[in-house]
């Protein structure tokens, strides 16, 4: 044990001198160094068995039935179905961690912030160059501008300035959270696979009767693998409806009811994440 010859060496240089003999010859000092090597024998075995608990804890910990299915179902865009694919369950069969997505979607949409909130202070305030009246003999409280922050149309005290709100996480938290929200999806059949996203004209009703004929809910987030301009601009004025080209964030995921996957988008994701 390294502690153990830690201590021991303590002890040596401390009761003992270059020679090995003892500098305080007595019983006392002896019990004392028998003692001490006894309680970090004893605390180095409390610890170990507590961490062998603990791994065994994790190690026996059923996982939930609901997450770690690989195999989904895959339709065309007229909703009827037409394979089924396996896909990764270190992308989309993991257990989720909440507090990784929490950390995530606030990192978000505090990045999102313009943080171009202003208040004025008493001196960017028009007016209030002159002592309203004499410091002395009125009777009222002394005054030494109008544009204080008391007085009615004075300027603000410790009002929001602008700012930036900017900040980033670790990159490990980010992946996480993302790989949560996407097995979230998975597992309480949220996530939606579609052999190809596409459209042939621009027009709106193409895009509309495909979400109908899939099942999608009100807030829809389609991810395709590359990125198809007629889609797009035909999805663009569908309330509730976000396109994207595999580059998402925990937040589109986490903010959409139902998740529609390419199954070209679903294999980049499993390229990059797994």
């Amino acid at each position: 044990m390294k502690t153990l010859d830690i201590i021991q060496g303590f002890c040596d240089h401390v009761f003992r001198d270059k020679k090995g003999n003892r500098i305080f010859p007595n019983i006392f000092v002896g019990k004392w160094e028998a003692d001490l090597l006894e309680v970090t024998r004893s605390r180095l075995t409390y610890e170990y068995e507590v961490k062998v608990s603990r791994c065994d804890f994790h190690k026996d910990k059923k996982k939930s039935d609901k997450y770690g299915k690989n195999k989904f179902d895959v339709v065309d865009m007229n909703g009827k179905k037409v394979s089924t694919v396996e896909l990764s369950d270190a992308v989309f069969g993991i257990t989720p961690n909440e507090k990784a997505v929490h950390e995530a979607v606030v990192n978000f949409l505090a990045n999102q912030r313009q943080g171009t909130q202003n208040t004025k202070i008493r001196k960017e305030v028009r007016g209030g160059g002159k002592k309203p009246w004499r410091q002395k003999g009125t009777g009222h409280a002394r005054q030494g501008s109008i544009r204080a922050p008391q007085w009615t149309h004075g300027g603000v005290a410790l009002g929001p300035k602008p700012r930036s709100y900017y900040y980033t996480i670790n990159k490990k938290v980010k992946r996480l959270a993302l790989l949560s929200a996407l097995s979230d999806k998975a597992a309480n059949g949220n996530m939606i696979l579609v052999d190809k996203i596409a459209a042939d004209e621009y027009k709106t009703k193409t895009v509309v009767a495909f979400l109908a004929a899939v099942g999608a809910g009100k807030k829809n987030l389609i991810v395709n693998d590359t990125l198809d301009a007629k889609f797009v601009k035909s999805a663009a004025n569908i309330p509730g409806v976000q396109t994207a080209a595999t580059g998402i964030n925990t937040y589109d995921v986490v903010n959409a009811d139902k998740l529609i996957l390419s199954v070209d988008a679903a294999k980049k994701l499993e390229e990059v994440y797994a």
